[in-house]
């Protein structure tokens, strides 16, 4: 009796204009042997809830493109990583790596567009972002250190990241750009 592979019955769409040159066998090798059908292009109008586009960067010239058009997009480290652990691959917008992989985070007093960016770097590392305050998060990030949403974590002696960590440069920046690089050591993720 076989073992079903982590990424069985999945499209992967993989093009050499969207992986860097040094992870491209890697990719190739980790898809193939996790049981993926693996399409060498990049192909918008496939979309589909098994279809997924390796991309090596939100800031690639294409990425917004396969975003607008419903694509799945998934960063290398990210890939590799699923494929080293035998996991599936994440279903949630673009993942670049997995080291906030688990973490709930709540971010308050930001504006809206400030939430916005936040949502998106905890995303593409894998974690989630919460609204609401719980006792299951494992991150709070403040603007204002004197918000309600950060008496009550601290309370509880939750981890809290404060906007002295947010400010230049900003800490989900730094944390997301170290972790698409393999360092996740200074990300306390």
């Amino acid at each position: 009796m076989s073992k079903t592979k982590a990424f069985q019955g999945v499209n992967v769409f993989m093009s050499r204009n969207l992986v860097p040159p040094e992870v491209f066998d890697a990719l190739h090798d980790a898809v193939k042997d996790n049981g993926a059908q693996l399409h060498l292009c990049c192909d918008p109008s496939r979309n589909g809830p098994n279809d997924y586009h390796i991309i090596a960067s939100s800031k690639h010239e294409k990425f917004d493109d396969l975003k607008s058009k419903g694509c799945k997009l998934l960063g290398p480290r990210c890939v590799l990583s699923c494929a080293k652990g035998g996991r599936s691959l994440p279903k949630q917008g673009f993942t670049c790596c997995l080291a906030m992989d688990g973490v709930k985070v709540l971010a308050s007093g930001f504006d809206m567009e400030e939430k916005v960016k936040i949502e998106e770097l905890v995303a593409e590392m894998g974690g989630v972002l919460h609204t609401k305050t719980s006792l299951d998060l494992n991150f709070v990030i403040v603007k204002n250190v004197l918000a309600a949403k950060y008496k009550v974590p601290y309370q509880l002696m939750h981890s809290i990241l404060s906007s002295i960590l947010l400010s230049s440069p900003p800490y989900m920046d730094k944390c997301s750009t170290q972790a698409k690089r393999g360092i996740v050591y200074s990300c306390a993720c």
